[in-house]
């Protein structure tokens, strides 16, 4: 899908109402570790973890949507959000971990690793094709051979969605 496509797929998505509970157990995971962080979401959507923020000391979140965006400001008008393409280097604001929902998978994740810091991350990644999905590991033997390189596993929980698709979560940190 060319990056075109992509932006033009995903302001139709969110264009709409957008209905994001089949990821509610992701976003419980993810937020039960963001406790009183500075936190730098890439890939935002129209918010969908900050239902689930507790005591964040900072949130900062983009996306390459322009329609994710307004509707994170609109409903999250507390909250800073800016329009970015995460594969294009810019200027990341103070934070102390970086959240990636459902994001490796349709981007150059290792051309967006190269730009950030190296702080934790948590992200989470799908073992299966989607029109929209550039690339994603069949298995965690394939997510390790991607990732080993650039990060440094503490946990990787695998959520069965199906008996064929999963979802992985995994926290680490970037290394620099």
């Amino acid at each position: 899908m060319k990056s075109t496509d992509f932006i033009d797929y995903y302001n139709k998505v969110y264009s709409k109402p957008y209905d994001s509970s089949r990821w509610d157990p992701i976003y419980q995971e993810v937020g039960s570790h963001l406790y009183g962080r500075k936190i730098l979401e890439l890939g935002c959507g129209v918010g969908p973890l900050c239902q689930f923020r507790n005591d964040w000391k900072d949130y900062v979140g983009v996306d390459i949507s322009e329609a994710g965006i307004k509707g994170a400001r609109n409903d999250f008008p507390d909250l800073t959000f800016h329009l970015i393409d995460i594969e294009k280097p810019f200027l990341y604001p103070d934070y102390d971990i970086i959240v990636c929902i459902e994001v490796f998978e349709h981007v150059d994740f290792k051309r967006v690793i190269s730009h950030l810091n190296p702080v934790e991350i948590i992200f989470s990644l799908p073992n299966y094709a989607s029109h929209s999905h550039l690339w994603f590991p069949a298995g965690t033997k394939e997510l390790h051979r991607a990732f080993d390189p650039l990060i440094d596993f503490d946990i990787i929980h695998t959520l069965e969605v199906n008996e064929v698709k999963k979802i992985w979560t995994c926290k680490g940190v970037i290394k620099g």
